[in-house]
């Protein structure tokens, strides 16, 4: 059994080259995604904010040199489900969210 300590080196040793490259085209969606919405001339403050804050913490949880723990099975892959489940909800929300 393995005990890693980088999450793309256990996606690339678990789920291969695709699945590496897969995780990382996701990763650079939620990313362009998030980016345009920040910069966005039309947003609610507040929204951009919150936007902002998950944006930053979704870079500091994939930050490739980071030491961490298993991508699937600890609390930190938890967090970053639930940083990148909220960042995509509130990207494709209509405006109608934090007014």
């Amino acid at each position: 059994n393995t005990h890693p300590h980088n999450y793309y080196l256990e996606i690339l040793t678990e789920l291969g080259i695709i699945g590496l490259i897969a995780l990382i085209i996701l990763f650079y969606k939620i990313i362009n995604l998030s980016l345009i919405n920040i910069s966005k001339h039309n947003k609610n403050i507040k929204q951009k904010n919150f936007i902002l804050i998950l944006f930053i913490l979704f870079l500091v949880e994939i930050f490739p040199i980071k030491n961490t723990g298993s991508f699937f099975s600890t609390w930190n892959s938890t967090y970053i489900y639930l940083i990148v489940s909220l960042l995509i909800g509130i990207i494709s929300k209509k405006e109608k969210i934090l007014k």
